[in-house]
């Protein structure tokens, strides 16, 4: 899935029952994990596990990623 965000924008609190791979592509920005911000750049490639809620947040040069999930389906907890 191709996602993005305009500068200074976050995503709404996110958490599922699939593992996610995250691939930076252009901008930057930080992600919030389990109480934890990080950053993220252009060239940036994590793996979210499952049941982790995490956010998203772009700089003032906006952020455009990858995510692939899987498995493909979420499955039920």
């Amino acid at each position: 899935m191709a996602c993005w965000l305009d500068p200074g924008t976050r995503t709404a609190p996110d958490e599922h029952n699939q593992r996610e791979l995250v691939i930076v592509q252009d901008g930057a920005g930080t992600i919030e994990s389990d109480g934890v911000v990080e950053p993220l750049a252009a060239g940036d490639v994590l793996l979210i596990e499952r049941g982790h809620p995490h956010v998203l947040e772009a700089s003032a040069t906006g952020l455009t990623w990858l995510s692939v999930y899987w498995p493909r389906v979420e499955v039920p907890a």
